[in-house]
């Protein structure tokens, strides 16, 4: 492979295009090699993963818009949400699963008394809960640390960094872009949480539907941590990548007649960054495909049962 082959190959798998492709690769082979069961049929679950996959589309067409749109809108002012758009679009599944907890209480046939008090993490797996609030909080000190060091420019937009001994700046990822992203994942937390906390405070219907209940219950908070968790990566990766162009940027300074070039300081570590960024970028992607199928694989896990059953009789 020549040169400029090489050069275009990398830039494709670089690009959103080569995000979604790399982690529909990974995706597929996570299913082949992990054939698990997606629970059971109930008329309240495809209406909660409904609404969680309907999420996960909303936060990947968020990303999309957010990554591309930055190639048609100038300046960047214009759009600083974009990095806090695949927040907004989980956020809006997690209060449309609180308010569905809300607006269809359980009609109670016989009254089930719970053996242990539950909370919102009764049906929460630990291990998702655990990885969101890791990189949610890894999310808000790199917007807080990135914020602290953007200055103001000309037009008042918290979102240059000055660069060299003459004045020169550049853009960066500022209190401009960085206070949407804070507010937006205070709010996914939060509505997460309600929505966590709504679901498992519900009574159960009779003592016989407990069991299968409880798994609808807890395969619809583990769809609603995946959309999460995949906005969460895909708005840092968005960001990290972002941080990494931006400490590659450079200037040129011509005093007298010795010209010379200055940089931001972390110009090394630029290229680490971009690609730190697109490596949590494919892993958004990934868990975003996963809430997005798993509707689809749960018509074929239920097709499958159906037929077996039917060739036992």
């Amino acid at each position: 492979m020549d040169r400029s082959s090489f050069g275009f190959t990398l830039a494709l798998t670089l690009s959103p295009v080569g995000v979604v492709v790399v982690a529909a690769l990974v995706w597929l082979a996570t299913v082949l090699v992990a054939r698990r069961s997606v629970g059971v049929h109930t008329a309240g679950r495809r209406f909660r993963t409904l609404a969680g996959t309907l999420g996960a589309l909303l936060v990947l067409s968020g990303w999309a818009l957010g990554v591309l749109a930055p190639r048609w809108s100038e300046p960047l002012d214009t759009v600083w949400w974009r990095f806090a758009a695949p927040l907004a679009g989980a956020t809006i599944a997690a209060s449309t699963l609180a308010l569905w907890a809300v607006r269809h209480p359980v009609l109670v046939e016989e009254p089930v008394v719970p053996v242990v008090r539950r909370t919102w993490t009764s049906f929460v797996n630990g291990g998702q809960l655990r990885i969101l609030l890791v990189w949610a909080a890894l999310l808000l000190a790199v917007t807080v640390v990135c914020g602290l060091a953007s200055e103001p420019g000309v037009a008042g937009s918290a979102n240059i960094t000055f660069i060299g001994p003459s004045g020169g700046y550049g853009t960066v990822y500022g209190w401009t872009e960085g206070l949407p992203v804070i507010l937006m994942t205070i709010a996914l937390l939060g509505s997460t949480w309600w929505a966590l906390h709504l679901d498992a405070a519900r009574p159960f219907a009779r003592i016989a539907a407990v069991d299968d209940e409880s798994r609808a219950r807890a395969a619809a908070a583990s769809l609603l941590l995946t959309v999460t968790i995949g906005a969460v990566l895909l708005s840092l990766g968005a960001v990290v990548e972002g941080i990494g162009y931006s400490a590659g940027q450079v200037g040129f300074q011509m005093p007298g007649s010795d010209p010379y070039l200055w940089s931001t300081g972390f110009s090394s570590i630029a290229p680490t960054m971009r690609v730190l960024g697109w490596v949590l970028q494919v892993a958004g992607v990934v868990y975003v495909l996963e809430a997005i199928a798993r509707p689809f694989r749960h018509r074929s896990v239920s097709a499958s049962s159906e037929a077996s059953v039917a060739a036992r009789r």
